[in-house]
């Protein structure tokens, strides 16, 4: 577990750079194209998933899944190449020294490459479905416990108001066998 612990690590610091990177030139650079806004949207929403993947409290049966998902040929492997791939797509941010250049635009060439970023995040958009739907198993998985829980909470609560009565007994009985 403590593999798929760093694994997240990286991934969301690579989330993190490749963020950081367009929020850079999005800010900076005047008329940034458009596609560095939705890699933006596209990066962060997956950190997020990332982040819900790093948590403590997953259900079992998740957190038993997560190696399966880190596998070499997983979705989280796969989506981690995408995001590498499209992270060495984008522009490097000037350092200090050359910080007060303006832009020109050999700084934004890879928007040329047009057509690999769209596939690229459409790559990472279908990954990121995946995770996603791995994070509604565990929901599901919470919900059904809390489910089962709830009713048995209630008929106990019920019981001990009013167990002694005919009445009271009789809708135990039958809300126990539903």
């Amino acid at each position: 577990m403590a593999e798929v612990a760093a694994s997240i690590i990286a991934f969301i610091q690579l989330t993190d750079k490749v963020i950081r990177v367009c929020s850079y030139f999005i800010a900076n650079a005047k008329d940034a194209p458009r596609d560095m806004v939705i890699i933006t949207s596209e990066v962060t929403s997956l950190r997020a998933i990332l982040s819900c993947l790093h948590q403590d409290d997953l259900h079992p049966r998740t957190a038993e899944a997560l190696p399966t998902l880190f596998a070499s040929s997983g979705p989280i492997q796969a989506c981690y190449k995408s995001i590498a791939a499209l992270e060495r797509l984008l522009p490097k941010i000037p350092d200090d020294a050359t910080r007060k250049m303006s832009f020109n635009l050999s700084d934004l060439a890879w928007a040329l490459k047009e057509s690999q970023v769209r596939k690229l995040l459409a790559e990472i958009t279908l990954h990121k479905s995946t995770l996603l739907l791995a994070l509604t198993g565990d929901l599901m998985q919470v919900l059904s416990i809390a489910q089962r829980e709830k009713p048995r909470r209630h008929l106990a609560n019920f019981g001990s108001l009013g167990a002694n009565s005919k009445m009271s007994r009789q809708v135990l009985s039958e809300l126990s066998t539903h």
